[in-house]
């Protein structure tokens, strides 16, 4: 187990490396395919069932891009501050 927590700790230690070595370009690249597997995802979810993961799905975005957009919009706002 304390093998599988500092195989962990490594592939942490090197996304955060890799993030900060990141664009906004690399990121929407990521995105573009967690987006997709989460598509492929969906295609296989019986009908009856949809519903049920549309709401999770809703719930799971709006729960992770609301701490994002806090920090985000306020830094945008103070780099338009000045803006003429």
């Amino acid at each position: 187990m304390e093998k599988c927590k500092q195989c962990f700790e490594k592939c942490m230690t090197v996304t955060d490396a890799y993030m900060k070595e990141s664009t906004w370009k690399d990121l929407a690249l990521i995105k573009l395919c967690v987006l997709s597997v989460g598509v492929l995802i969906g295609l296989c979810i019986p009908k009856k069932h949809k519903t049920v993961y549309s709401i999770i799905g809703a719930l799971v975005i709006g729960v992770t891009l609301t701490p994002i957009m806090m920090k985000f919009v306020p830094m945008l706002i103070d780099e338009f501050e000045d803006f003429e």
